[in-house]
């Protein structure tokens, strides 16, 4: 992973449950303009665990969503 990945992790993981997955969520909606890539949300897929590990799902699906298109 990159330095803006490190970046991103270390900024925005005040409660994992909410603002991480939240900001995660909205960016991956517009994938490609923010280079939020396929190896960041594979990192949070491996990497992140806590109790609302399925909106990170969600954000895996809806990121291949985007790709595939």
């Amino acid at each position: 992973i990159g330095q803006g990945t490190v970046d991103f992790i270390n900024n925005e993981i005040r409660d994992p449950s909410k603002a991480l997955i939240r900001k995660v969520y909205t960016e991956a909606d517009d994938l490609f303009e923010n280079k939020i890539g396929q190896g960041t949300v594979d990192f949070i897929n491996k990497e992140i665990r806590d109790p609302s590990k399925a909106l990170i799902r969600k954000v895996s699906t809806e990121a291949d969503n985007l790709l595939e298109k």
